[in-house]
């Protein structure tokens, strides 16, 4: 744990210098997504993948504007050889989403980091659709970048949305609806692909067992036990998360009461177990999982995925 907290420092450091203020709003987040990947920020590396985006874009154009996208794309492609072609074809990738039928937005630049091919975004607009009719997407539909990594799953669309549904009405019983629900619904239907019964008893146990520490559960910390819980997380595994999570909020200074650091804490703790999950994978990137977990804790830049025709640059 030394080495990855050392790590996590480093890059918040790093990150900080490189952008000063204007790091606050994703700081935490792309120093825990390079932590857990094992890399450490470095801003030639960034500015590489910032002028591969701004040689392939004109000045009005969403990758240009958006830092999200450059922020997401440089976390992908920190170990690229040429970042200059990887970005192009991130950018071709993309235009499959529009030849279906999606709108173009950030969300779509971002999905485009978990698409295969063209199969891959015609599946894409089916799986939205079949999740619309679940009961459980009924008031907010998945972000294109969840749909997107929901997709890359072999199942079928119809197969996936029944899944997603069961899980939501399982976790029901002890969980309280809402985004934090249907996202930690969505996660477990990408990893497992099909409802896992015995997956959802051992999120329950997390969640008790997590009460009689004296912790109050909050809809903040259902990510926090489903990612323990994927990653085969131990009673007798508490006392490190906790002594790992104290790290964290005092390198951050950081409260606990009213920010999300036992995420981050689990983030970085089972990424040490990261091959456990990853055999539970269908695809390739092992750190799919970690990505949605930091989607829990960050704000929504984009549409709703929604396929609704063309749109601009």
């Amino acid at each position: 744990m030394k080495e990855i907290i050392s790590l996590f420092r480093d890059n918040l450091e790093k990150i900080g210098l490189f952008f000063g203020t204007n790091a606050a709003p994703f700081k935490r987040t792309m120093a825990t997504q390079l932590t857990i990947r094992g890399h450490r920020f470095h801003f030639e590396a960034y500015e590489q993948v910032q002028q591969a985006i701004k040689q392939q874009t004109k000045w009005y154009q969403l990758p240009r504007m958006n830092m999200s996208i450059t922020n997401s794309y440089y976390v992908h492609l920190v170990t690229a050889t040429n970042k200059h072609t990887a970005v192009a074809d991130l950018f071709a990738t993309e235009k499959l989403l529009k030849d279906v039928g999606f709108r173009r937005s950030v969300q779509s630049y971002l999905a485009a980091l978990y698409i295969k091919n063209a199969g891959h975004a015609k599946k894409m607009d089916a799986t939205s659709r079949a999740l619309k009719q679940q009961s459980s997407n009924k008031f907010a539909s998945p972000t294109l970048q969840l749909t997107a990594m929901l997709s890359a799953r072999e199942e079928m669309p119809e197969q996936l949305a029944e899944a997603t549904e069961h899980y939501y009405s399982t976790l029901r019983k002890d969980f309280k609806r809402g985004d934090q629900l249907q996202h930690v619904t969505l996660m477990l239907t990408i990893i497992r692909g099909t409802f896992d019964a015995k997956l959802c008893d051992r999120i329950r146990e997390l969640a008790q067992l997590i009460q009689q520490l004296n912790v109050k559960l909050q809809d903040r910390h259902y990510a926090v036990i489903c990612l323990l819980a994927l990653a085969n997380f131990k009673k007798d595994d508490f006392p490190k998360l906790f002594a790992l999570h104290e790290e964290i909020v005092t390198l951050l200074k950081a409260n606990p009461k009213y920010e999300n650091t036992l995420l981050i804490a689990a983030q970085l703790y089972t990424a040490t177990q990261i091959t456990e999950i990853e055999d539970n994978l269908f695809v390739d990137a092992g750190d799919l999982l970690f990505d949605m977990c930091g989607l829990m804790d960050s704000c929504g830049d984009g549409s709703d995925g929604g396929s609704d025709g063309g749109g601009g640059d």
